[in-house]
């Protein structure tokens, strides 16, 4: 009986034979790398969001940013830019320090995945609240802050509630005798920034008891778990910008040559 060969390669075949079993398995574990890599996000090289002039930097993408009709919104952890005109609204996640998404509309607000829009009237995702808003929050799926003109004849405005189930419904949380720009709520506090166009006087309101302010209020945010406003470049404070930390009723004003949104 012949004995039976398991293996008729010689010794040069069989050192061939292992030589390409290590460069298929190296080329493997190569694209196994790649693909792991390219699917984990990059790490930001920047770790900052702010504003300085017309320069808009978030983590690694760097804007110009020139007023309105562009807007800046925060609702942490979101960080909104609206650009009017292409329109497009970037939203970055500041926890993650990820882009989210980009959306082509102008967003009033955004918040885990839920937007606020305008058309003839103002939308909560799909569902119509049956009022123009000039800006708007989302404090939760059942209630939308919404500032709207109470009459579109006048420039008085006032803040109102909507439940989008039952849009009819509103109910009226505060007005005054300014004119009611922005609005945020930070720790369970309510905040709305004023102006009076008579005096050119700016006020922030904070749940419902109103403080003069030494600047216009364009934005209300929350950075390192504290309220902040910043006051953007505008004819109503000779073009300069600047930004305060809110504390125990004190607004104070930040050391700083750019406005600091996160770090």
């Amino acid at each position: 009986m012949k004995d039976i060969q398991l293996n008729k390669l010689d010794a040069n075949q069989r050192k061939l034979l292992q030589i390409g079993v290590v460069i298929l398995l190296a080329i493997f574990l190569g694209f196994y790398f790649f693909f792991q890599l390219k699917s984990k996000p990059s790490t930001p090289k920047n770790n900052e969001v702010f504003l300085k002039d017309t320069k808009l930097q978030v983590f690694n993408d760097t804007y110009t940013f020139n007023g309105y009709p562009d807007r800046i919104l925060i609702h942490y952890p979101y960080f909104l830019f609206v650009q009017g005109n292409k329109p497009l609204t970037t939203i970055y996640n500041l926890e993650t320090k990820q882009k989210e998404k980009e959306i082509q509309d102008v967003l009033l607000d955004y918040y885990d995945g839920n937007i606020v829009y305008n058309r003839k009237e103002t939308y909560f995702n799909d569902k119509n609240l049956g009022e123009y808003c000039d800006a708007a929050f989302i404090k939760s799926n059942e209630d939308i802050l919404c500032i709207t003109k109470q009459s579109q004849n006048y420039v008085d405005n006032m803040l109102i509630s909507i439940n989008p189930e039952t849009p009819n419904l509103w109910k009226r949380l505060y007005q005054s005798d300014n004119v009611l720009t922005t609005v945020s709520i930070i720790n369970g506090d309510l905040y709305v920034g004023e102006i009076n166009f008579e005096s050119k006087k700016s006020y922030l309101s904070v749940n419902e008891k109103s403080t003069p302010v030494e600047n216009i209020v364009s934005l209300i945010y929350e950075m390192g778990g504290n309220p902040y406003f910043a006051s953007l470049k505008s004819a109503l404070n000779n073009n300069t910008e600047s930004y305060y930390l809110i504390e125990d009723g004190h607004f104070i004003k930040q050391p700083e040559d750019k406005i600091s949104l996160y770090r």
